[in-house]
């Protein structure tokens, strides 16, 4: 709520107020460069995902994110789902705030890690955040992009996250994926890839990389081919 008010007394009763403004965003000047591919997958065997995703666009930005439910199954999908739920109605506040919320809304869960990357077009710029094992790489490779990773679980022990920002070229690629793809792999080990749509990308990964024994979700971020 952007207000919330108690009013109490033995005659009069109990009084609650709560608003919640709705913000307005400008016209987006440009249309999004950027094509998002998403394939996910629950743990085999299991009826529902423990991971989430997140992609939520305005003006000229758009937050892009993977949420992973601590464990499998129903509890970790309750999780992901309360945590992706504080996202999408926040979506529009600072990378800090929506960490720091997150935390709050998932103390009644058994927790999440999370990992958040704003993509601002208009000003060629990236805003990263993550706290726990959510996996990011970005092609081609580059030391001047440093994403320093906070180990702990959104809505447990969670540290605040740090957030970084980097000047982002259009043709670079992001892929953000759950602990439950493998980590060891790089972009020369799918050479057919290279110049294969966004959603493509995210399917082959998913299929080449996913785990039996976890949900799984990756997410290619990458330029939309004139």
């Amino acid at each position: 709520m952007d207000e919330f008010d108690i009013v109490s007394s033995r005659t009069a009763g109990t009084r609650i107020v709560c608003r919640k403004w709705l913000r307005r965003h400008p016209e987006s000047v440009r249309p999004c460069p950027f094509a998002f591919g998403v394939a996910t997958r629950p743990r085999p065997g299991c009826d529902v995902n423990g991971d989430e995703f997140v992609i939520k666009q305005w003006a000229e930005c758009a937050l892009v994110g993977i949420i992973d439910g601590l464990g499998h199954g129903q509890f970790a999908h309750r999780a992901a789902q309360t945590a992706r739920h504080y996202v999408e109605n926040h979506f529009d506040l600072s990378l800090g705030q929506i960490f720091r919320g997150v935390h709050r809304a998932c103390r009644a869960t058994r927790g999440v890690v999370m990992a958040l990357a704003c993509f601002d077009w208009g000003q060629g710029r990236l805003t990263f955040a993550s706290v726990g094992d959510i996996e990011v790489r970005v092609f081609p490779s580059s030391k001047s992009f440093h994403f320093l990773v906070r180990r702990g679980i959104l809505g447990l022990n969670a540290p605040q996250a740090v957030v970084a920002e980097h000047p982002w070229p259009l043709e670079n690629v992001m892929v953000l994926h759950s602990d439950g793809l493998s980590t060891h792999w790089g972009w020369k080990d799918f050479p057919d890839l290279a110049d294969k749509p966004a959603s493509v990308a995210a399917q082959a990964l998913l299929r080449a990389l996913a785990k039996d024994q976890d949900d799984a979700t990756v997410i290619v971020i990458r330029k939309i081919d004139p």
